[in-house]
């Protein structure tokens, strides 16, 4: 079912950028995985990391609800 597919994006771990995504069924997810692909940043093949899409930007959504410090 469509609706089982995760989105998963390669990210180098030298510099941080996108090199790759892959979209793999819930029970086939394997983030652990490191990848050896080409990073066009760094100009070499580089170990990547996988991370699911849009994980930090949701994190970030939800930081940005918490209650604020009042000053003393």
């Amino acid at each position: 079912m469509p609706g089982d597919m995760i989105d998963i994006v390669q990210l180098c771990r030298e510099c941080g950028s996108e090199v790759g995504s892959i979209s793999e069924k819930k029970e086939n997810m394997m983030l652990a995985t490191v990848d050896h692909l080409w990073c066009e940043q760094c100009q070499a093949v580089m170990p990547a990391s996988r991370d699911v899409a849009g994980r930090l930007s949701s994190i970030e959504r939800e930081v940005e609800t918490y209650p604020r410090l009042l000053p003393q």
